[in-house]
């Protein structure tokens, strides 16, 4: 059985960032809507996360971002990571979701709102290469406008990182006092 870790820990997962609802603007793996910052429900498995942000990568589950978060509470370790009873996204990491839900390795450089998911495309998968109105009549804004956009982020001190470039994902690190 799995021992309950008492420090808090940083993990990854993958996630579904959400057009519209600002207050639970995350969808998980198993379908459930969640905040920035949240507590698990009773009776559920809580909040489950990865050790390493490779690892995290390959997991299959769609999503449109992955998120670095601080998982603390009763937090049980895992062969490749934890579920915690709560949780708080530390970082947002948009990566290209053309075609399904599928991984771009290509820096994200706009993103766009249809059918009520966030879209997020690099320069490539743009299908004008502009951040102007598409042919299919979506409205593609800069990724840097996200943050703007989601005001919940600054409230949170949610960074929104990115793949490469000027603002790429760097890991937070805990130390110990």
């Amino acid at each position: 059985m799995a021992k309950p870790l008492v420090q808090p820990v940083i993990a990854y997962k993958r996630a579904i960032l959400r057009a519209g609802d600002r207050s639970k603007c995350l969808k998980g793996v198993i379908g459930k809507q969640y905040s920035l910052s949240s507590k698990a429900e009773l009776f559920s498995p809580g909040f489950h996360a990865y050790r390493t942000y490779k690892l995290a990568q390959n997991h299959p589950q769609d999503g449109n971002v992955f998120l670095e978060v601080l998982l603390s509470g009763k937090v049980k370790d895992h062969d490749l990571g934890w579920t915690a009873t709560e949780q708080r996204v530390l970082q947002v990491i948009p990566h290209c979701t053309f075609g399904s839900f599928s991984v771009c390795k290509r820096p994200v450089r706009s993103y766009h709102s249809y059918a009520g998911e966030l879209h997020f495309n690099c320069r490539l998968h743009t299908l004008d290469g502009k951040f102007e109105a598409s042919s299919i009549g979506v409205q593609r804004k800069p990724i840097a406008q996200l943050e703007q956009d989601y005001s919940a982020f600054k409230e949170h001190g949610v960074v929104v990182a990115l793949g490469s470039g000027r603002n790429r994902f760097i890991p937070t690190t805990i130390t110990s006092s």
